[in-house]
């Protein structure tokens, strides 16, 4: 026989687990709980000092998630770039540049100056002086 922890059927409607036990049915981290509490998806009470999340909540949010991902696409999040919060690239528009390594140390100006020119713009202004 099972012992109630491990039998996560949920039979009542307002059955209740400790968000540690919500994690491990859910198997997700403290994080992303809370996360889902803040936005509503999964409803949570607080009993004294301990809060206590609905699981039958979490159950009508995996059925939205499944209606919501109807086709399964391995390796992508659903609904694209969009979904990860990251508009989209157009065709035209090259993706920009990668930086690697180091920045540096004193940043560049974003005017580019001929050496030569740099050398004639100093020359001049200490001969008029």
């Amino acid at each position: 026989m099972q012992s109630q922890k491990t039998n996560i059927a949920a039979q009542d409607l307002f059955k209740t687990v400790s968000v540690e036990e919500f994690c491990e049915i859910a198997r997700i981290g403290r994080t992303r709980a809370y996360e889902l509490f803040e936005t509503g998806a999964v409803k949570s009470v607080l009993v004294g000092r301990l809060r206590l999340v609905l699981l039958q909540s979490w159950y009508d949010h995996l059925a939205r998630l499944c209606e919501e991902q109807a086709v399964f696409t391995p390796g992508r999040r659903p609904g694209g770039a969009q979904a990860a919060g990251k508009p989209a690239l157009t065709e035209t528009e090259p993706p920009p540049p990668r930086r690697r390594g180091r920045p540096p140390k004193y940043p560049r100006s974003d005017t580019a100056v001929n050496p030569a020119q740099a050398a004639a713009a100093i020359a001049a202004s200490n001969s008029n002086n």
